[in-house]
């Protein structure tokens, strides 16, 4: 009889053991993947209306722009977009900084899809301008959690352009963001 119970209990640790299929990797959605992927690197950031032009005292000038990136210093220029499987991201300085005494991770949250994977939802522990007209007056910088919503224009494998919209006075505006990949 304990022979009898030993036997039926290998049977089913064996049984449990091998129908147990060993668990693999857990397989990532492909947008997922996509947006892991690289590294991201500004190459455009545009905004349609025209957004007006501020004075370093924050006064309109009566000028108007739509290109964001171009004129921007090449220590904002490099900064690095790195989204994990995790579903967190970093916003990172670069190879170059303003100042030397500044962190190498400006920004860092969580991410993740909306349901429909149509867009991405960024949720900061700090905000530092990745939802803004940087620090031009335009739209003001926030020192506390926030939620960016990107729709996803073109996800591939060498370009993710994102657009959002803002609000500033009764004007809403479009704003684009184009991404290459930095690595």
């Amino acid at each position: 009889m304990k022979q009898l119970r030993q036997i039926l209990f290998l049977t089913i640790l064996a049984i449990g053991t091998f129908a147990c299929k060993k668990d693999d990797e857990v397989e990532l959605n492909p947008k997922v993947q996509a947006l892991a992927r690289n590294n991201w690197i500004t190459t455009a950031f545009t905004v349609n209306p025209a957004a007006p032009v501020f004075d370093d005292e924050g006064n309109p000038t009566g000028q108007f722009r739509t290109d964001l990136f171009s004129d921007r210093p090449s220590y904002e220029k490099d900064d690095v977009l790195k989204f994990y499987t995790n579903q967190t991201y970093v916003f990172d300085e670069g190879a170059t900084k303003e100042r030397p005494d500044f962190g190498q991770v400006f920004e860092a949250g969580d991410w993740y899809l909306s349901v429909d994977e149509n867009t991405v939802v960024l949720k900061s522990g700090s905000f530092s301008g990745i939802g803004a007209i940087y620090d031009d007056g335009f739209f003001e910088t926030q020192d506390r959690p926030t939620l960016v919503n990107w729709k996803v224009e073109e996800l591939t494998q060498s370009s993710l352009k994102v657009s959002f919209q803002q609000v500033a006075g009764s004007t809403t505006y479009t704003l684009t963001r184009t991404f290459a990949p930095a690595n």
